[in-house]
């Protein structure tokens, strides 16, 4: 298991992940509206069939936001009932406001958070649970 970090500062962005191998394809009817996976896991889109949407990024649920705020600058959160997959960084550090990734909760895709492989690091420390 793991925690994902805020590269810039070190605090913690979740809670103890684990990794998830194979998740429904992005474009499954099944998962329009709805979480793109369970809470709890977190995936690695970084093969060449991955869909452009979330190719080269670390996907987590939504529930699994543990140190994330929204970013200031709403235009990041267009879409139609909620932010789309495409667009700037909406989520940054809850600390030191660093932009960490893009959370996606739009009608017509599945709902999940996508950090940007390059502002995040993992951690396996298991004195992180007390931080």
């Amino acid at each position: 298991m793991i925690t994902i970090k805020c590269v810039q500062c070190k605090k913690r962005l979740t809670p103890f992940l684990t990794k998830k191998e194979t998740v429904k394809d992005y474009n499954d009817r099944r998962v329009e509206n709805k979480d793109y996976f369970e809470q709890g896991f977190y995936y690695i889109a970084d093969k060449e069939r991955e869909e452009e949407m979330i190719r080269n990024s670390i996907i987590i649920n939504q529930k699994d936001n543990f140190g994330m705020l929204e970013h200031k600058d709403l235009s990041r959160f267009v879409g139609c009932c909620g932010a789309s997959p495409v667009g700037q960084p909406n989520l940054v550090c809850g600390n030191c406001r660093a932009e960490v990734g893009r959370k996606t909760d739009d009608c017509l895709t599945p709902h999940y958070i996508k950090l940007d492989q390059n502002k995040v690091i993992f951690s396996q420390n298991e004195h992180d649970y007390y931080k």
